[in-house]
């Protein structure tokens, strides 16, 4: 049986589109239909998830849109 391979995240690119929707990790997990522990594993070391994950993520954001003018008050990561 073939095993399905796994898709890496930026875990910054997401934090970022989180907070461009205004939601918490735990909030957006409960919308995404994932696992808090899945999302926070994701957050904090970037970890590699299975395509349905990917998937649900994905459509999540799209379904999310962002808040209107909520781009412009958020701050740039300093580069590291």
């Amino acid at each position: 049986m073939r095993r399905e391979s796994h898709v890496h995240i930026d875990p910054e690119k997401l934090l970022r589109e989180l907070n461009r929707r205004g939601l918490t990790a735990a909030e957006f997990a409960k919308k995404a239909h994932l696992s808090a522990p899945t999302l926070s594993r994701l957050l904090q070391h970037g970890a590699a998830v299975a395509p349905a994950t990917a998937r649900a993520i994905g459509e999540a954001l799209d379904r999310l849109p962002p808040v209107k003018g909520l781009d412009a008050l958020l701050k740039e990561r300093p580069p590291q």
